[in-house]
C-alpha cells in the first residue's frame, strides 16, 4: 500500500481505539437522562424584584445607623418601589451633614431632594442594578450547587436558563420532595430580639408596634400531625444573619435524644454574638429562618464561645437538610418552581428497554435492506453504520453528554440518515458505471461528484440541530446533541471510511484496472458486474414538469386543508409544555378504566381532567389545567384519591408541572425556532446555489411543516417539545431531496445544454436522474421513523408520527420545488423579454 493509504488506515484505527477507550467501563460512560433513570427536573424562577427589595431595605437600615451614629436625627427611612429609598430627617438643620454622610453609599444616587422638608430620595445606580441582577443569579447558582453537592446527587446539572431562571436536574433522586425543599429554601437566617413590651394580641389584631414585626413559631404534633402556630413580636432589625455563620452541623440532645443544629460563628460573628448576649441578658432571642421562628431561648449569660444552636423538634433528615443550607449559604433571592418533571425509576427502565428495542429494530431493518439492495457496497455501508454508532456513543461519553429518550430517537434517526449518505454516493457511482467507466474510475468519480451534495445535505440538518439546541430545553437538547454528533460521524464514516474500504478492495485486485470499458445502460460488462447492485427506475423518463400543475394543486390543497383544520376545526392539541398545567402518569397494580380514574379525580375537584389509557389497561395519563396546589401536594392528592377509588395501590410514574408563564414562553420559542430554521436554510441555500433556490426551498419547507401540523391536528396528536424537535428536524431534512435535484441542475447547466434543450427538459432530466436516490434516501429514514413509531413507546409516538409525515411530504415537495425552478426562470425571462431557451452556459 502507498504511504497515504497507510495514513488513512492509521486514522481509522486511531478513531476506533479512542472510541473503545471512551466507552470502556473503567472510563467515563454515557450519562443517562432523567427520563431514562428517573429523577427530577426543575426550572426555578428567581424573584429578582424581591431580592432588590430586601437589599434596599438592608441598605436603609445601614443608612439609618450611620446617620444616627453621627448624631443626625432620622424620622424614617422607607423603601419606595424596588430600588429606591426615601430618607426623612427629623430636622432640616442637619441637611448638610446628612448629605456628606450619604456620599459613603456610592451605589446610590440622589433622585429627588427637598432641603426645606429634610427629605431625599435615593435610587440604585443603573450600572449597580445590572451588576446586582447578574450577581443574584450567579450566587443563586453557586448556592444551589453547593447544597446539591452536599446532598450527594451524582451527575447533577445546574445552569442558568434565560435572564432569571435556574435549571436543576437531579438524576436518580429517590426522594424528590426532600430535594425540592432543600433546593428551594431561601435559608435567610436572622437573629432578632423579641419585643418583650409589645402585646402579642394587639399585634395579631394588626397593631404591630413601629420597628417590630409579627412572626410565628410553627410546630407539628408528632402524633396528631396538627400544626400549632405560636405568635411572637420581634424587632425588625437583625443583629446577626446567616452570613455570620462559619459552620453548621447536626448534634443530638443528650437529655431528649432529639437532633438539633449546632452553629459556629465567624470571628466577626462571634464578637457580635458575644456583645449581643452580654447586653441583653434576660431577654428572648428569636432565631428566624425564612420568616419562621424556630426557637426563642432566653439569654442567660454572655456567650463568648461563638456557638449557638437551633432547636425545633427536628427529625434527623430535617436537621441534616437545615445544616446543609446553612453551610451552603442563603439564596440571594426567593425562588419559585415554574416547571417540574419527575420520572420514577420504573418508567426509566421501561424507556431504556423500548429505546434499545427500537434502535435494534431500526438498525436491523436498514442493514438488511442495504445488504439486499447494494450487496457488496451495502455490506461496506453496514460496517460504516456500525462504526458510526460506535463513534456516536464514544463522543457522547467523551463530552459527558446526557442520553435522553428523545436522544435515543436521535440515534434511531441517525441510523436512517447515515446510510442516506452512502446511498447518495452509491447511486452516483452507479451512474458513472453506466456511463462506461471502470469500477475504479467510477468509484473515484462517484465520491468526488457526490461530495458537494453530501456536505450540503448535512449542513442543512446541522443548522436545524443547532437551532434545536439553542431554543430547546432538557430532553430536546439531548436530541439535538445526538443528532449533530451522529451527522458529523456519518460524514467521517461515509466519505472517509467507506472510500478507504473501496480503495483497499480494488487495490488488492489490480486486474480491475485493466477491465475494458464500454458498459452501457442495460449492458453486462465485467466492470459493472464487479460492483453489483439492484436498481429501480432504470432509464426513468417521467414528465414531471408537464404534470407540475397537478403537483401544485395537490400541495396547495393539502396546505389549505391543513390551515383550515388548524384554524377552524380541530386546532392544535397543545401539551402542557405550551399551555401550562400538570400531567400525572399512573400505573395501577391491576387493570383499571377511564371511568374508574375519573371517579377518583372527582373526589378532589382539580378541574376538568383529560384522561387517556397509556399503553396497557393498567397505565393512564392524566392532564390537568393549571392548579394552585404545589406539585408534591398534587401528586399526593391524586395518588390517595385514585387508590381509594380503585381499592388498591398504584404508582406515580411521572409528574410534570409547567407554570403558565413557562408555557407562554415556550410557545414563542417554538415559533422563533421554526422561523430561525427556515431563515438559516434560506441563507445557506441562497449562498450555495441561488437566491431563487433559497426562496423555493423555504416554500417547500413551509409546505412540509404546515402539512405535518395539519396531520397532527386532524389526528389530535399532542403538540409537545419532542414534536417540536421533530418539526425542526423536518425543516432540516426535508430540504435534502430538493438539494440533490438543485445540485444536478447546477451541474448540468455548468456543462452547457444540448442544442434545442429547454429549461423544462433540464429540470425533467435532473429529477429523473436523481429519482432513485431521492426515493431510497427517504425510504431508509422513513423505515427508521416507522420503527420508532411502532417500538418507541407512547412517549415518542407523536414525535415519530410527525417524522413519518414529514419524510413523506418532504419527498413529495422536492418534485414540486424543482418544477418551481422552471416556472421562476420562465417568469424572469418573460419579464426581461429574453429568449425562451437556456443559454449553453449558465
Amino acid at each position: 500500500m502507498t504511504r497515504r493509504l497507510w495514513l488513512r488506515v492509521g486514522i481509522v484505527a486511531v478513531v476506533v481505539v479512542m472510541s473503545i477507550f471512551y466507552l470502556y467501563p473503567a472510563k467515563k460512560t454515557i450519562n443517562l437522562g432523567l427520563d431514562l433513570q428517573g429523577g427530577i427536573h426543575l426550572v426555578l424562577g428567581v424573584d429578582i424584584d424581591k431580592a432588590f427589595q430586601l437589599q434596599v431595605e438592608r441598605v436603609g437600615d445601614s443608612i439609618r445607623g450611620t446617620l444616627e451614629k453621627k448624631g443626625i436625627a432620622v424620622k424614617s427611612v422607607e423603601r419606595r418601589g424596588t430600588t429606591e429609598l426615601v430618607v426623612q430627617l427629623a430636622s432640616a438643620q442637619s441637611w448638610g451633614e446628612a448629605q456628606t454622610a450619604l456620599k459613603d453609599f456610592g451605589a446610590l444616587e440622589t433622585k429627588e431632594s427637598d432641603q426645606t422638608a429634610g427629605r431625599v430620595v435615593l435610587a440604585m445606580r443603573p450600572r449597580e442594578v445590572a451588576a446586582q441582577r447578574e450577581w443574584f443569579i450567579k450566587q443563586g447558582l453557586e448556592t444551589i450547587r453547593n447544597r446539591v453537592d452536599q446532598f450527594g446527587v451524582a451527575e447533577p446539572s445546574i445552569q442558568q436558563q434565560g435572564d432569571n431562571r435556574i435549571l436543576v436536574q437531579l438524576p436518580g433522586v429517590q426522594d424528590p420532595e426532600r430535594a425540592k425543599a432543600l433546593i428551594g429554601k431561601t435559608a435567610l437566617l436572622e437573629f432578632k430580639l423579641v419585643n418583650e413590651s409589645a402585646s402579642v394580641e394587639q399585634a395579631v389584631a394588626g397593631q404591630v408596634p413601629p420597628g417590630s414585626e409579627l412572626v410565628y413559631q410553627r410546630r407539628v404534633d408528632k402524633e396528631t400531625k396538627e400544626e400549632r402556630k405560636t405568635p411572637f413580636v420581634a424587632e425588625k432589625k437583625a443583629l446577626l444573619t446567616g452570613a455570620d455563620v462559619a459552620n453548621a452541623r447536626v448534634s443530638i440532645d443528650q437529655n431528649t435524644s432529639e437532633p438539633y443544629v449546632s452553629l459556629e460563628f465567624t470571628a466577626q460573628g462571634a464578637r457580635a454574638f458575644a456583645d449581643l448576649t452580654s447586653n441583653n441578658v434576660g431577654r428572648h432571642l428569636a432565631i428566624i429562618l425564612d420568616g419562621n421562628l424556630y426557637s426563642a431561648p432566653v439569654i442567660r449569660e454572655r456567650i463568648p464561645s461563638g456557638q449557638a444552636q437551633i432547636t425545633g423538634g427536628f427529625t434527623t433528615e430535617a436537621a441534616t437538610d437545615l445544616a446543609i443550607v446553612l453551610r451552603a449559604g442563603a439564596l440571594p433571592a426567593p425562588v419559585q418552581v415554574l416547571e417540574e418533571r419527575t420520572v420514577g425509576p420504573s418508567l426509566g427502565a421501561d424507556s431504556i428497554r423500548k429505546g434499545i428495542v427500537s434502535s435494534a429494530a431500526a438498525a436491523l431493518a436498514v442493514v438488511v435492506f442495504m445488504l439486499i439492495y447494494y450487496r457488496l457496497s451495502g455490506l461496506i455501508a453496514d460496517v460504516a453504520l456500525a462504526l458510526n454508532l460506535l463513534i456516536l456513543l464514544a463522543a457522547m461519553a467523551g463530552f459527558h453528554a446526557t442520553l435522553t429518550l428523545p436522544g435515543i430517537a436521535g440515534v434511531v434517526l441517525t441510523i436512517g440518515m447515515a446510510v442516506d449518505t452512502n446511498i447518495l454516493i452509491f447511486e452516483r457511482i452507479r451512474e458513472e458505471l453506466r456511463g462506461g467507466k471502470t469500477v475504479r474510475a467510477a468509484i473515484d468519480s462517484g465520491f468526488a461528484r457526490a461530495f458537494r451534495t453530501v456536505i450540503d445535505t448535512h449542513v442543512t440538518v446541522l443548522v436545524s440541530a443547532a437551532i434545536l439546541y439553542q431554543f430547546g430545553t432538557g430532553p430536546v437538547k439531548g436530541f439535538a446533541v445526538t443528532l449533530a454528533i451522529g451527522l458529523l460521524a456519518s460524514l467521517f464514516t461515509a466519505v472517509f471510511f467507506t472510500r478507504l474500504v473501496f480503495d483497499l478492495l480494488y487495490m488488492r485486485s489490480r486486474r480491475v484496472e485493466s477491465i475494458s470499458t464500454g458498459s452501457r445502460p442495460g449492458g453486462s460488462s465485467r466492470a459493472y458486474r464487479r460492483l453489483p447492485m439492484m436498481q429501480i427506475f432504470v432509464n426513468a423518463n417521467y414528465d414531471f414538469v408537464g404534470k407540475r400543475k397537478w403537483f401544485y394543486a395537490a400541495s396547495g390543497g393539502l396546505m389549505l386543508l391543513s390551515i383550515i383544520w388548524i384554524l377552524f376545526v380541530g386546532g392544535l392539541n397543545y401539551g402542557i409544555d405550551f399551555t401550562g398545567g400538570a400531567l400525572v402518569q399512573v400505573r395501577y397494580d391491576k387493570p383499571a378504566s377511564v371511568a374508574l380514574v375519573r371517579r377518583g379525580l372527582d373526589e378532589i375537584k382539580l378541574g376538568t381532567a383529560i384522561i387517556q389509557q397509556f399503553g396497557d389497561p393498567q397505565e393512564y395519563l392524566i392532564r390537568l389545567p393549571h392548579v394552585a396546589e404545589k406539585p408534591d401536594d398534587l401528586a399526593k392528592q391524586v395518588q390517595a384519591a385514585l387508590a381509594k377509588a380503585a381499592g388498591g395501590s398504584l404508582e406515580i410514574r411521572r409528574l410534570e408541572f409547567v407554570g403558565p408563564q413557562v408555557g407562554r414562553d415556550l410557545q414563542l420559542q417554538a415559533l422563533y425556532a421554526v422561523l430561525a430554521g427556515m431563515a438559516g436554510i434560506l441563507i445557506y441555500v441562497a449562498f450555495r446555489f441561488h437566491f431563487r433556490d433559497g426562496v423555493i426551498s423555504v416554500v417547500a419547507i413551509a409546505h412540509d411543516v404546515i402539512v405535518t401540523l395539519g396531520a397532527l391536528s386532524i389526528t389530535q396528536r399532542e403538540m409537545s417539545l419532542p414534536v417540536l424537535a421533530a418539526l425542526l428536524t423536518i425543516v432540516g431534512y426535508s430540504i435534502n431531496d430538493t438539494i440533490v435535484v438543485f445540485d444536478r441542475i447546477r451541474e448540468t447547466r455548468a456543462k452547457g445544454l444540448r442544442k434545442g434543450q429547454t429549461i423544462a427538459d433540464l429540470v425533467n432530466s435532473a429529477m429523473n436522474q436523481t429519482l432513485s436516490r431521492t426515493l431510497l434516501t427517504s425510504f431508509t429514514t422513513f423505515v427508521s421513523a416507522v420503527v420508532l413509531l411502532i417500538f418507541g413507546g407512547e412517549v415518542l409516538r407523536d414525535f415519530a408520527f410527525a417524522l413519518v409525515v414529514g419524510v413523506v411530504t418532504g419527498t413529495y415537495s422536492s418534485i414540486a420545488a424543482a418544477s418551481l425552478v422552471m416556472d421562476w426562470e420562465t417568469w424572469s425571462r418573460v419579464r426581461t423579454k429574453t429568449a425562451g431557451k437556456v443559454p449553453a452556459k449558465a
